[in-house]
């Protein structure tokens, strides 16, 4: 089973399910080798069988998201970076935590990754692998990161919080562009 957009699959051959394995493994390797992981790189390696211009490059125009208007794309180099040091420092830092600081952790970098929304497309399925790799790394089941169909809506309604709680107050306003 793999899970894309939120919604569990069975599909075990063909360029997504291939595409998929490749990234995670690019990821746990990097990561067991003690190198930091790009993103962008990630991306082009889980997206390769589409054959677009902007795959494993950021966006470079404005785009929404179910009626939120995404950052300014002109500061997405620089939240993913934070975004990217922060996994960095969660997964050095959280090793010893409970169980629940560990998800609750994992949830974070999820959320946040999603409110950047870095690339044109593949921004639910890169959360979600960057999900499992910090799972795996802290010693969690990464299945039991799986939003399964019906938790969809809940899914979506938590990400939504997280935006308005947390990402829209306290982490964008340092970064916004003044024009």
């Amino acid at each position: 089973m793999l899970c894309s957009n939120a919604i569990e699959i069975d599909k075990t051959e063909g360029p997504f399910f291939t595409n998929h394995l490749a990234a995670l493994e690019t990821t746990l390797i990097r990561g067991e080798q003690g190198e930091s992981f790009g993103a962008k790189n990630l991306h082009k390696t889980l997206l390769a069988h589409i054959k677009k211009p902007w795959v494993g490059k950021y966006r470079t125009t404005q785009v929404s998201v179910a009626g939120w208007i995404c950052p300014n794309h002109e500061i997405v180099p620089e939240l993913t970076q934070d975004w990217k040091e922060a996994v960095e420092y969660i997964l050095q830092t959280y090793q010893g935590c409970s169980e629940f600081d560990r998800e609750e952790a994992v949830w974070k970098l999820h959320n946040w990754f999603l409110c950047i929304h870095p690339f044109q497309d593949g921004n639910g399925r890169m959360a979600r692998l960057f999900m499992a790799y910090a799972a795996v790394r802290l010693g969690l089941d990464p299945a039991g990161f799986i939003v399964k169909p019906q938790m969809k809506q809940l899914y979506c309604a938590m990400i939504r919080s997280w935006q308005n709680e947390v990402f829209i107050p306290h982490i964008l306003p340092k970064y916004e562009v003044v024009e």
